[in-house]
């Protein structure tokens, strides 16, 4: 027999009435119901504007038996039929009547309602509430509801446990912390786009809500294809035109709170004019402008071919200074006469954009150049010919070259000619007219250059030879040769601000000059290459050379050798007048040192040169321990100055070269001492508190020289309780034990005679020898539900910091996305847990702090 114990009545249900009561007025928590929802959802829809949820409806309560009925218009908009389903159905059921929804019941219980709304159209849209049933004998008032008042006479009147307490909790009417949600609405908009411009949209030009809004990537579609392509990045969506035409695009979004909506928008790719882009053109009288191209003068932003129509000439004066020769979309402008035209030009798209542009045309009168005649290769006029007398019976007969069409004359001019023969004993050579005729002398054996000259009679020439080569007979003839070993023709550099004589006439003989292998006997002609410079003649052996008043610069000096049987050689020797540069005065003041990576900066001002202008020099430099060093120039009308580059650290000597362009040079030099930069202070200690951190040199000191550093010393800090310290091996430990600023005296050395100590305790502190020590509290945990978005400012918590990074450890739990601004955003998913995050701050040399804090998401209550 199981015996059953009595609940009795008594003062300890009376005291839990009052705790109940109690609890109830002051803590309207303790009766939110656990199925209260907020979640509404905007399903895609297949029409151009989705139908939306106006009102997001609220959880009900009614009796057992009692039907609670719903006009479902005053929820939805734009719906032309509804649907409904229901969970939990024993007992309960759900029905549509037109607009009215109709829940009927038999028992206790709750169930989840979702109604469906659909347009004409296709679209629908869902929301979804709860209906709690509670007892009769709760609902005294039979209002439907269960309120305060209702549950404390309930508990008072019969035993309580506290499982029934919170049994008859469940029924009481809910307080809601936050008002339900309601989906996002679809934007009545359309989308115009241009080929070559890709449009970027973000989820607020589509949809409205008062939630940040986030493109679902999955749903972008483009529907016919062919005509653009969408892609999301960083939630915006992109839309690239791809040609002419129409198409639909398919999108969806998320509040972030549950609710989701979709809707289909119209994409127009739409069409820009063509750019006129031609500028104006100047020609001269009687000769055509360069060939203009119309696709030149117009420009489809869209990339569409073009069609041009008529190119019309227009002026103010009477008879219009140009004339227009069109091709297909080419023409060309020819100046009749001075003055000046416009003409204007239409271009058109096959998509109905057309343009009109116009430019201005200015005739002036030509400023004739002449062009040299030039020698046509392709007439294979005067082309080498061997002739071997032994084979050839009219070896030594007349022949003549027509030259007509050997040479042409880019001016069309009417051209004359002259010939010469260089070996006349080998053959001469004469012209009629157009006709020229090369007469060989009787049994000639050897070579002579026949050149003929083309002259436009405007001062145009050009000269063009072919070799005649006798062979077969009499015994080989060999070329002269020169005679280095006579030293006669040796190039020679004359100075004239040393040299009284310098523009004198000189002589050589040249006997000796040449030889002959053959012992044939020699005559010899010479030239100079430049008769401004110098100027050049022979009589018998002695070449005289002649040099012009106050010459400058340099002229070659060629003597051609000729036996007579047909072989010429040619020497020449370069005769220059330069006065090299000089120098006055000193480079730098002495004792003249730099830091390392510096450069030396030098006056060049003592630099002169007698030929040529100062900025004409160039200067080169050469170090006693580096060698060869970059050097750069800035030359002013008040100052000059080289700025040389490269030196190491240590005592060097210097040499400075100024060259001139022809060769001539002077140097002069300078000692300077190149000296150690030591480290200095580039970012302070930053450490959180309770945190250690272990420091070398690198990490707070900056070296301009690159060198390697070390800490060698831990001198002490300006604050005491800050933070513990301890020093091994070049490593400085570092734990916060408080929180605010200090300085910190250590000692560093960067083994090239830079060693420095960080100071504090007196003002001023010179620059780069102060280190602080910044120590910042922990960052806060922070909490919160599923499916929830929290905003993190890290320069709330830290200064000083150019830039963040935030990163999650589970991305399930919670994801990081920013920084907008100065803030990330933690999403939190739609489970329970706990991630790690962690933040990292960065100032101008990386990474210069690390700090971590949770982020969890609890429960609902």
């Amino acid at each position: 027999m199981i015996n059953k114990k009595k609940v009795r009545k008594g003062p300890k249900t009376s005291r839990l009435v009052k705790v109940l009561t109690a609890s109830l007025v002051l803590n309207p928590a303790l009766y939110m119901l656990p199925f209260e929802k907020a979640f509404v959802e905007a399903v895609s829809t297949a029409s151009y504007k989705a139908p939306y949820v106006s009102k997001a409806l609220p959880n009900f309560h009614t009796g057992v038996g009692t039907p609670l009925t719903l006009n479902l218009n005053e929820y939805f908009d734009g719906i032309n039929s509804y649907s409904v389903s229901a969970s939990n159905l024993t007992g309960f059921t759900a029905t549509i009547s037109g607009s009215s929804l109709i829940l009927t019941n038999t028992r206790t219980g709750t169930a989840t309602v979702n109604v469906t709304g659909t347009a004409a159209n296709g679209g629908t849209v869902s929301d979804t509430f709860d209906v709690a049933v509670v007892p009769e004998s709760l609902d005294k008032d039979g209002n439907g509801q269960v309120d305060i008042g209702e549950i404390v006479a309930y508990a008072g009147s019969r035993p309580m446990t506290r499982e029934i307490l919170h049994e008859t909790l469940n029924f009481i009417v809910p307080q809601k912390l936050t008002s339900p949600n309601t989906a996002p609405k679809a934007q009545d908009t359309s989308i115009t786009v241009y080929k070559n411009s890709p449009t970027t949209l973000s989820p607020t030009d589509l949809f409205s809500d008062e939630d940040a809004l986030t493109i679902d990537n999955n749903s972008i579609s483009l529907s016919p294809t062919g005509y653009a392509t969408g892609n999301v990045t960083n939630n915006q969506l992109t839309v690239t035109a791809l040609q002419h035409g129409s198409t639909v695009l398919d999108i969806a979004v998320m509040d972030g709170r549950g609710g989701k909506a979709s809707n289909r928008y119209n994409v127009t790719v739409g069409n820009r004019a063509p750019v006129f882009t031609g500028s104006d053109v100047t020609v001269t009288t009687n000769t055509y402008s360069p060939t203009i191209d119309l696709h030149t003068l117009f420009n489809d932003p869209d990339g569409d071919p073009l069609q041009f129509g008529t190119v019309q000439v227009s002026s103010s004066s009477p008879n219009t200074p140009v004339q227009l020769v069109r091709t297909n979309d080419t023409f060309r402008l020819y100046g009749t006469a001075t003055g000046s035209a416009t003409v204007t030009a239409n271009a058109s798209d096959a998509y109905g954009g057309m343009t009109t542009g116009s430019f201005n045309v200015t005739v002036t009168n030509a400023t004739y150049v002449n062009h040299p005649p030039q020698y046509n290769s392709a007439s294979n006029k005067l082309v080498n010919r061997t002739i071997d007398p032994s084979i050839e019976s009219n070896a030594y007969n007349p022949f003549t070259i027509d030259l007509t069409n050997a040479f042409t004359d880019p001016d069309n001019d009417n051209l004359t000619y002259s010939v010469a023969s260089s070996t006349a004993s080998i053959a001469a050579a004469s012209l009629s007219g157009n006709l020229l005729t090369v007469t060989p002398q009787a049994a000639a054996h050897g070579k002579t250059i026949v050149t003929v000259t083309a002259n436009d009679n405007r001062g145009g020439i050009v000269s063009y030879g072919f070799d005649l080569l006798f062979t077969g007979v009499a015994t080989e003839n060999h070329p002269p040769q020169y005679n280095s070993a006579s030293n006669k023709l040796v190039n020679r550099i004359i100075d004239p601000s040393i040299e009284s004589n310098a523009y004198n006439p000189f002589t050589i003989d040249l006997t000796n000059a040449f030889t002959d292998p053959d012992n044939d006997n020699l005559t010899y002609s010479v030239a100079s290459s430049t008769a401004s410079i110098a100027a050049a003649s022979i009589s018998g052996n002695l070449l005289t050379v002649t040099p012009q008043t106050a010459a400058h610069g340099k002229t070659i000096v060629t003597v051609t050798a000729n036996d007579n049987r047909g072989e010429i050689i040619s020497y020449g020797f370069d005769l220059l007048f330069n006065s090299p540069p000089t120098f006055t005065g000193s480079l730098v003041s002495l004792p003249y040192s730099i830091q390392h990576m510096e450069p030396a900066i030098v006056s060049i001002a003592g630099f002169d040169d007698a030929d040529d202008a100062k900025n004409l020099l160039n200067y080169s430099a050469m170090s006693d321990l580096d060698g060869s060093l970059s050097v750069t120039t800035a030359i002013s009308s008040s100052s000059a100055k080289a700025y040389i580059n490269g030196l190491s650290r240590g005592t060097h000597t210097v040499t400075l070269t100024a060259t001139d362009p022809f060769g001539g040079n002077r140097t002069a030099s300078f000692t300077v001492e190149v000296k150690n930069n030591a480290p200095m202070v580039k970012r302070p200690i930053s450490v959180m508190k309770d945190e250690s951190v272990a420091i070398v040199a690198s990490d707070i000191f900056d070296d301009i020289d690159g060198d390697s550093m070390s800490l060698t010393a831990f001198q002490g800090i300006s604050t005491s309780g800050l933070v513990t310290t301890s020093f091994a091996s070049g490593t400085l430990h570092v734990t916060g034990t408080g929180v605010g600023s200090g300085s910190v005296a250590v000692t560093v050395n960067d083994f090239h005679g830079g060693e420095v100590t960080t100071e504090y305790g007196y003002i001023p502190i010179p620059e780069g020898l102060e280190l602080l020590v910044e120590v910042y509290n922990p960052l806060p945990n922070i909490q919160s539900g599923t499916n929830m978005m929290r905003e993190f400012n890290p320069t709330n918590y830290f200064s000083g910091f150019t830039s963040f990074t935030v990163v999650s450890s589970d991305s399930n739990v919670a994801q990081v996305s920013g920084p907008d601004g100065p803030s990330y955003y933690f999403q939190s998913g739609g489970s329970v847990g706990s991630t790690t995050i962690t933040v990292k701050a960065y100032d101008s040399y990386g990474e210069a702090l690390t700090a971590t804090f949770q982020f969890m998401v609890m429960p609902p209550l």
